[in-house]
């Protein structure tokens, strides 16, 4: 896992308990970061056979697998499809050197599958399920906080697949976000927290 991972960088001077670049904010002890991660659109070469729904499927850091709803396509451009899906979700981490370590190494792999189900919940992924393509989002421009401006990536990535050299042009917007959680979301954390507390 990560922790090997840590431990054999540890052993080629890569410092896990150095100084966070983290540790200059101003956060009370225990506070997370709050990361915004909204997929906005889809471009999908039309498919010649098959459903047309594709969903979206990733991990961020240490949290478990993320899988969204079914998307249908909103129009088309020439030989693409387009989704417009708004898609947006949020997670808390601690920032921890470990994190500010998986920032500089690792990358963001975004996978888009095709189904031929069509749900409004997370889907249950299938084996009829046909992998369209991955996106990979370097993440290393997001460690660190600035002085006046907060880390933030944007922009069209190109889906890639083994093996097949042109996926005709298939593509997703991505815009991935670090902040500090506003007074009212950690409230409403602190809030939830103490209900589970009780139970």
């Amino acid at each position: 896992g990560r922790e090997k991972v840590l431990y054999e960088a540890n052993k080629f001077g890569y410092q896990i308990d150095r100084p966070c670049k983290f540790d200059s904010l101003q956060l009370e002890p225990e506070q997370n970061l709050e990361i915004d991660i909204n997929i906005r659109r889809l471009w999908i070469a039309k498919q010649p056979k098959g459903s047309n729904h594709c969903y979206l499927r990733y991990r961020f850091y240490d949290k478990t697998t993320t899988i969204s709803q079914t998307f249908s396509p909103r129009r088309n451009e020439g030989n693409r499809m387009v989704f417009d899906t708004e898609y947006k979700k949020s997670c808390q981490v601690y920032p921890s050197s470990a994190f500010e370590w998986y920032l500089q190494e690792e990358r963001l792999e975004l996978q888009v599958w095709q189904t031929k189900s069509k749900s409004t919940v997370p889907v249950i992924p299938s084996a009829e399920d046909n992998l369209l393509g991955t996106a990979c989002v370097n993440l290393h421009e997001m460690c660190g906080f600035y002085e006046y401006q907060e880390p933030q990536i944007a922009g069209v990535y190109p889906l890639f697949r083994a093996g097949v050299t042109s996926l005709g042009g298939n593509c997703v917007e991505i815009e991935i976000s670090i902040h500090q959680p506003t007074e009212i979301q950690m409230l409403e954390r602190n809030s939830l927290t103490a209900g589970e507390s009780t139970r």
